[in-house]
């Protein structure tokens, strides 16, 4: 999965009590994603700042950083845009074969919000257990659990999205 770390230095750091960094898809429309408390000694040095962003747009991505002073007032910096392109958008199911702890995760990454239904069907075609994974859009890792009752072997786990398309990935327990 990719990511963007964003970086800013500050010089001569006074009358701040935080940065917000903005994001935007549009140049635009901005949003905060981080906030972080000024460090400033009142000393003069130069102060770096930087935040990952770890689920960043499809696409254009653009960042600006709010000062807000100790007196409420702020100041905006210029606009970076950065290009993360078309981001691969899939589903992985792993480990398999599944660990003593008899957890099983599925990764998301760059999928659609939407409700997922996932399956787990035993090697008889009975439904052993039956999620819905309520996503918010983006990349997300849920897990599910194998209960202690399951008996060991082969089992087709079933991903299907609002889109109707399915996945089927076989997992061992």
């Amino acid at each position: 999965m990719s990511s963007i770390k964003v970086e800013w230095k500050v010089e001569n750091e006074l009358n701040i009590n935080h940065y917000e960094l903005e994001r935007s898809a549009d140049g635009r429309s901005f949003s905060k994603v981080n906030e972080q408390a000024a460090r400033g000694t009142g000393s003069g040095a130069a102060l770096v700042y930087n935040w990952l962003d770890t689920n960043p747009l499809e696409g254009d991505n653009f960042y600006r950083v709010r000062s807000v002073g100790i007196s409420g007032d702020s100041k905006l910096s210029q606009v970076v845009k950065v290009n993360m392109g078309k981001l691969p958008s899939e589903i992985t199911v792993y480990p398999t074969p599944v660990n003593e702890d008899g957890v099983v995760y599925i990764s998301l990454s760059n999928k659609p919000a939407g409700n997922y239904q996932v399956s787990l069907v035993n090697s008889k075609g009975q439904v052993m257990l039956i999620k819905v994974l309520n996503h918010a859009g983006g990349s997300s890792v849920y897990s599910i659990t194998m209960e202690k009752y399951m008996s060991h072997g082969s089992y087709m786990l079933n991903v299907a999205g609002d889109d109707n398309i399915k996945l089927t990935f076989k997992v061992v327990y």
